[in-house]
């Protein structure tokens, strides 16, 4: 929000690649902001179990649907299974 503040006040509001790279470098020479620092392991690991929890998530969703247009019984077997099986590990994460 600040860099486009900043664009704003120096009346360059056009939208390249180019532009804003020289704008943000501006910025940065001008404010000069201090480094954010890392994150933490600990962020980055339960960043990466929310992402992958979601993933199982979306998975578990398509396997539903697929649930529904089954009409064989060892299909359906075998969905309902792979669903039990991911809301073990949706639990798990």
């Amino acid at each position: 929000m600040r860099a486009r503040r900043f664009a704003e006040a120096r009346g360059r509001l056009a939208k390249t690649d180019r532009l804003d790279a020289r704008m943000l470098s501006e910025l940065g020479a001008r404010l000069q902001p201090p480094p954010e620092p890392a994150p933490s392991a600990k962020r980055e690991q339960l960043a990466a179990f929310a992402r992958r929890r979601d993933q199982l998530v979306e998975m578990r969703a398509r396997q539903r649907r697929h649930l529904q247009e089954a009409f064989d019984t060892a299909i359906i077997a075998d969905i309902e299974s792979l669903i039990e099986h991911l809301d073990g590990r949706i639990a798990a994460i």
